[in-house]
């Protein structure tokens, strides 16, 4: 007989792990670094349609969506639970918005308790 937590692990190795990030070239450096796989886009317009491409490979757990280039795309309505789709603020814009208050709150929800502001 199986136990609860077997059943999960065979599971989860069958759900995409790969991580991609969408944005500007000069922001995209550092989620090269961490092992995403990277697709430049310097408009919105551009990134919408490689989110698009992206969903139809089925291949990733995470897309990550710099703000600078998410502007339509925070106000989709949610879709398929994966890949999840993550506005993330870009480390190239000086712009405190969306994409920062979006990862504190889910830190907040996840941990209990908000990070400190390192400015």
């Amino acid at each position: 007989m199986k136990k609860p937590h077997e059943s999960l692990l065979s599971m989860s190795n069958k759900l995409p792990s790969a991580c991609a990030a969408i944005g500007p070239q000069n922001s995209l450096s550092l989620f090269t670094i961490a092992g995403f796989d990277t697709y430049p886009a310097e408009t919105h317009t551009v990134a919408r349609v490689r989110l698009s491409e992206i969903k139809k490979m089925n291949i990733y757990g995470m897309v990550a969506v710099l703000e600078s280039v998410a502007e339509e795309i925070a106000n989709d309505p949610p879709g398929a639970p994966l890949p999840a789709v993550v506005i993330v603020p870009d480390p190239a814009s000086d712009k405190v918005g969306a994409g920062e208050k979006r990862l504190r709150t889910l830190i907040r929800r996840a941990i209990g308790s908000d990070l400190p502001t390192l400015s």
